[in-house]
């Protein structure tokens, strides 16, 4: 089936996990509202979670990641459903 690039993860965000996405969806905060995501791969998945929208991007929780040095781990990583 074909895959769609919803975004990317950018920095991670404050000291609990948090993240900044760079959401490719038309409506930036609806990156979450298409289920769990894939890496590019397809061989991670990631539930997110939308905490707030700013300038810099889509601010998001991902289930599991509960501190900033997990949340460092994931910049760069593409987002795809």
């Amino acid at each position: 089936p074909a895959r769609v690039l919803l975004g990317r993860v950018g920095a991670a965000h404050g000291l609990k996990g948090e993240v900044v996405l760079h959401s490719f969806a038309e409506v930036p905060e609806d990156i979450a509202a298409y289920g769990p995501l894939t890496d590019a791969n397809g061989e991670r998945t990631f539930d997110v979670t939308v905490v707030r929208v700013t300038e810099k991007g889509v601010i998001a929780r991902v289930a599991g990641i509960t501190d900033r040095t997990q949340a460092e781990t994931l910049k760069g990583t593409e987002l795809w459903v």
